[in-house]
């Protein structure tokens, strides 16, 4: 990036980051557990809190602006603005209905706010002589702001990145929607925001999403947007760069440490798993579908490079997403009419799919696959064949557990009324089913099992079921973009 004109080289002033002030989750061993349970045993008053308090009142953002951050950030901030729907480099054009299947899920809701935002902002400052800076300063002044996570409305949390609170982490929402960046079910859906013709690039769309990130991290540690943004790009991350890349592991740590500083990893009770909540909000279901792709999306990488997980299973209690549709998400009424179609375990009764399904369905079986990287990656020397089968047994167990609605039939395949995108569902799900198997099937050989061709059956089945795809490429158009994928993992 080229340096712009009129841009001061160092900050006015040193800035201050509110996130300085805040060690972010400390978990039972920490220092601040310590001093917790001692003032509670003895009953130290209320006025010697601050002695083992961790929170401090964050600064005033009244002189947050462009010129406040280091060189290189201002560049990425005069870069990110240049491209974006009404701006004369425009690489997006943005249509404000959903698309002709009307399947709206809250990005389509919150990308609609985001645009209007932005176009309201550039309106504010269209015949400045210094535009770009003061919706920067705009920008930088909402991000400087902090994030409630724990609202129960959709639409109150939302409103803290849209109307006069746009962000930086918005801005980067764009990108991501544009990209269709989200997970294997919802990235089929239509996309509001569409390339310029001749425009599209998903290396300018990688770099665009990095630089919200990074501008938006010098103002905050996390939320939960940061972190959607941050595995987001990870996910095409793989497209661009490769899964073995460093490019590509670097975003995935970043996913995991803001996972980890968040806390969302330990927001549950395992022994609570299988009880149906009364009630649920967005916020809530936000966080556990987070955690829940980052989990599952570490053990598919480990399967993938052999490198060890950078999450266990071991340290981790936050529950998996209930299976409710995505477009009930954006009001507490639908979210409490769609309780009622889950069943005790939490799974949709309807037969209906969403991304919380496809994300639930693969926490479960990544949660088993844990251990047997475990065994696979460990040092552990005296495991048994006994102890293999029973982990074998366990990742079917996980597989024919779910709903019959998601288990893959080969005679689905002759079935023309079978929605494609429930097919493609279940295919993606019995071919991580058939891949686990394969992995505990190696672990068993080497360990010194009987060779019974077992080993053989699994391979010549994921090759089989990934070749019919191939074979029935019309039928799974949209899913063309998985393709690559598919074949690079099996």
């Amino acid at each position: 990036m080229q340096p712009s004109p009129g841009l001061s080289p160092q900050p006015a002033k040193p800035m201050t980051r509110d996130y300085a002030f805040s060690p972010g989750y400390l978990g039972f061993i920490s220092y601040n557990s310590a001093f917790q349970g001692a003032r509670e045993s003895l009953s130290v008053s209320e006025t010697d809190s601050e002695l083992v308090s961790t929170e401090v009142s964050s600064p005033g953002n009244d002189d947050v602006c462009l010129r406040s951050l280091p060189l290189p950030t201002q560049q990425m901030c005069l870069v990110v603005l240049q491209y974006l729907p009404g701006r004369p480099e425009a690489h997006m054009i943005f249509h404000d209905e959903p698309g002709p299947e009307n399947k709206t899920t809250w990005s389509h809701t919150a990308v609609s706010r985001i645009v209007t935002s932005l176009r309201q902002l550039f309106q504010s400052y269209e015949n400045s002589e210094f535009f770009d800076e003061q919706v920067a300063d705009v920008l930088c002044r909402n991000t400087s702001k902090p994030v409630n996570d724990t609202f129960d409305r959709f639409d109150d949390w939302i409103d803290q990145f849209s109307g006069p609170n746009i962000r930086w982490e918005s801005i980067g929402l764009l990108w991501a929607h544009l990209e269709g960046l989200s997970d294997a079910i919802s990235t089929l859906n239509y996309r509001q925001l569409q390339w310029v013709e001749g425009k599209r690039s998903s290396v300018l769309s990688h770099d665009h999403l990095h630089y919200c990130i990074e501008i938006s991290r010098h103002f905050t540690a996390g939320n939960n947007l940061l972190l959607d943004l941050c595995r987001r790009q990870a996910a095409l991350g793989t497209m661009v760069y490769g899964d073995a890349s460093p490019i590509f592991w670097n975003s995935h740590s970043l996913c995991i440490s803001m996972l980890l500083f968040m806390g969302l990893h330990a927001s549950g009770e395992p022994s609570r798993l299988q009880e149906q909540p009364k009630k649920a909000s967005f916020c809530v279901e936000h966080k556990r579908l987070l955690y829940c792709y980052i989990f599952k999306n570490d053990k598919s990488e480990v399967t993938l490079t052999g490198r060890p997980p950078l999450l266990s299973r071991r340290y981790c209690s936050t529950l998996p997403p209930l299976d409710l549709p995505d477009r009930c998400m954006m009001s507490e009424d639908t979210i409490a009419e769609e309780l009622k179609n889950l069943d005790g375990r939490g799974w949709n009764t309807k037969g209906e799919i969403s991304s919380s399904t496809y994300i639930r369905a693969r926490y479960f079986m990544s949660y088993v696959l844990d251990e047997v990287i475990e065994v696979a990656l460990g040092n552990e020397t005296h495991v048994t064949l006994e102890y293999l089968e029973d982990i074998k047994a366990r990742v079917t167990q996980a597989f024919i557990e779910m709903p019959s609605h998601l288990i893959f039939k080969y005679e689905d395949l002759d079935n023309p009324r079978l929605d494609t995108h429930v097919l493609y569902l279940r295919i993606l799900l019995y071919l991580s089913y058939r891949k686990d198997i394969f992995v505990v099937e190696r672990l068993l050989l080497a360990h010194g099992a009987i060779d019974d061709g077992s080993l053989l059956a699994t391979s010549f089945d994921l090759v089989k079921v990934t070749v019919i795809i191939w074979i029935n490429k019309t039928r799974f158009a949209p899913m063309k973009r998985n393709f690559e994928w598919l074949r690079m993992e099996l």
